[in-house]
């Protein structure tokens, strides 16, 4: 009994395997809705040490940064000219919940819902 509880602990609490201050690599599968839902399958790094995420196929010219972060969630935030997000990831079950939006309208605002994983 205490090693099944171990081991579902294990396999749900995914960040807590990277060193804080190492790099994990995710996977993420969801749907991107903007007018209509689509299908969205996606990437990102969170570096810890530099507190910075790339991926979630931000233009290159932007950059998110970890705002705020506990045990159960990482809250993170970036913006280029033409291109803001604001999410939450759940570093225990793999949820992630993003707003997309468009300062100078010079793309489609969106909201991300994805399930991430890490990538092997």
């Amino acid at each position: 009994m205490k090693a099944t509880v171990l081991l579902l602990l294990a396999g749900l609490s995914f960040v807590y395997a990277a060193e804080p201050t190492g790099t994990l690599t995710l996977a993420c599968q969801g749907m991107e809705t903007i007018t209509r839902e689509k299908a969205v399958s996606t990437s990102m790094i969170i570096d810890f040490a530099n507190q910075t995420i790339t991926g979630l196929d931000a233009p290159t010219n932007s950059s998110i940064r970890i705002i705020n972060m506990d045990k159960v969630t990482i809250h993170f935030g970036g913006s280029s000219p033409e291109w803001k997000i604001d999410g939450d990831i759940n570093r225990v079950t793999g949820y992630l919940y993003a707003l997309k939006s468009c300062p100078n309208r010079a793309c489609v605002p969106s909201s991300l819902v994805l399930m991430c994983k890490p990538r092997q």
